[in-house]
Formats: structure tokens, C-alpha cells, sequence
């Protein structure tokens, strides 16, 4: 037999709370924390012979996923004012107050332990506006895996190293009090898992993987 889960949801009762200091002109400091959000999933999961694929039983299945809590703390300074400026960022991300997920189906409730870590993030960017409506960034960042390393390997997505993070993008002024940006970031990660290492599931080797993302936000201010 096989099995194949779908579930979906959505929450939006987070937010974030912060502060921004200027101590001298071009300098600026930010301290930001942002709640853990809960979402509730549900949908249906569905069994099939594994040598015929015929269905065999289909249930009904909830989840629960807490999203984790996270600490941003950063510095921007600005070399040319309404030109350049870089900024540097630390993000602590709370990955090891998230425990375990619970499934329930009418046949069964089970927890799903996760095996995580807190996580930190560096981050250090540029922006130079060509001009005031067209900002271009770039963006260099260090990613500490929240998973314990002995179970990362191929299976796992990934390897048992920190990922390198290389980003790009630009923005544009649709109008003076709207906002338009858009990114690309190019996510490495590499590494060796040794025998010493491995959980029982795993295989010694070494692992590499290539991630990439994309993001369009629309912004509005006054």
C-alpha cells in the first residue's frame, strides 16, 4: 500500500512588533519580533494498492503546523543620501519551540515529531537607486540549518552545512505612494554526512543542493 495526504489552510493572526532608533543622521537600527502563527489544515488522505493503484480507503485528515516565532535585529547606513546605503541584518528563527505536528482521521491521532533547532541568519545588502524611482539590491546572506544534521541527507533535502544565500533585485515607484519590488535569490547548500553522523535511515555521503525563489511585493506608504 501507499498513501498520498493533501491538506491545505490559512492564518492570518500574526504580526509584528518593533522599534527604529537613529542615534546619528544616516544611521539607523531596528529590532523586530514576529509572533508564531498556528494554522489549522485539513483535507484528505488517500490509500491505493501499491501494485495496482487501485484505491483502497479514503479519510478525512486534519493538522495542526505552528510557523515559527522569529527575532530580526539590523543596522542600515546610508554612504550617499537617496543613493546608496548598506544594511546588516540578524535573524534568530525559534524553529526548536515547534515540537511536533498532530494528524487526526476518524482512524487514528497521531504526533509527528520534529527534530529542529533554532536557526540564525546573516544577511548583508546594498542598495543604489539609479534614480529616485529605481532602486537596484544586492544581497549576500549565511543560513544555519534548524534540522539536526544527522538526519539530512538527500531524503532530507539537503546537507549537513549552513546555505549560502545570493540575491538580486530592484524596485520601481508605480506612483509616490506606491511601491513595487521584485527578487531573485539563488540558495546553495553543501556538505558531508559521515558515518559517525547518521541516523539510522541515512547514508554516509555527500549531499549538495540548488534552491531558488522569487518575490514580487506590492507596498504602499505615506
Amino acid at each position: 500500500m501507499y498513501a498520498e495526504t493533501s491538506l491545505s489552510g490559512t492564518d492570518f493572526t500574526g504580526f509584528k512588533i518593533g522599534a527604529q532608533a537613529n542615534p546619528i543622521g544616516r544611521l539607523k537600527l531596528g529590532l523586530v519580533y514576529r509572533t508564531p502563527i498556528t494554522v489549522d489544515l485539513s483535507g484528505k488522505a488517500k490509500v491505493m494498492d501499491g501494485a495496482t493503484g487501485a484505491p483502497l480507503a479514503e479519510m478525512e485528515v486534519t493538522a495542526r503546523v505552528r510557523n515559527v516565532d522569529k527575532l530580526v535585529a539590523g543596522a542600515t547606513y546610508q554612504w550617499i543620501e537617496g543613493v546608496l546605503l548598506t544594511s546588516l541584518d540578524y535573524e534568530r528563527q525559534f524553529y526548536s519551540r515547534s515540537r511536533d505536528i498532530t494528524v487526526a482521521s476518524a482512524a487514528s491521532n497521531s504526533s509527528i515529531p520534529q527534530r529542529y533547532r533554532d536557526s540564525n541568519i546573516v544577511r548583508l545588502g546594498g542598495e543604489f537607486r539609479v534614480k529616485p524611482s529605481l532602486p537596484l539590491r544586492l544581497g549576500l546572506g549565511l543560513f544555519d540549518d534548524f534540522r539536526e544534521h544527522a538526519y539530512v541527507n538527500a531524503t532530507g533535502g539537503g546537507a549537513p552545512a549552513p546555505t549560502v544565500l545570493i540575491s538580486a533585485g530592484a524596485g520601481c515607484a508605480i506612483t509616490r505612494t506606491l511601491d513595487l519590488d521584485f527578487s531573485y535569490t539563488l540558495m546553495l547548500n553543501s556538505g558531508t554526512l559521515d558515518a559517525a553522523g547518521v541516523a539510522p535511515t541515512g547514508t554516509p555521503g555527500k549531499y549538495s543542493t540548488t534552491t531558488q525563489a522569487f518575490a514580487l511585493n506590492l507596498g504602499y506608504h505615506r
